[in-house]
């Protein structure tokens, strides 16, 4: 993290994500730890699984498979 100390996940799961305009994707093999005070998508994974990134003014853009999710 940002002090360059590592957390330690305590589990691997997938997890609903539930986007403005109702739809809802599933990020898999998500990590659990307790003591982030805040969510992190990796980007690094999303492309591993195949999905693209994209940013452009303050909204990204991510395609999973088929189809597009916007996270402002």
């Amino acid at each position: 993290m940002g002090d360059n100390k590592a957390c330690k996940v305590v589990g691997i799961g997938a997890v609903e994500l539930r986007l403005a305009d109702g739809t809802i994707r599933m990020l898999k093999e998500v990590r659990h730890v307790p003591y982030l005070k805040r969510n992190l998508i990796s980007l690094g994974m999303l492309d591993k699984q195949g999905d693209t990134c994209k940013a452009k003014g303050g909204v990204l853009k991510v395609t999973m498979g088929w189809c597009m999710a916007c996270i402002s």
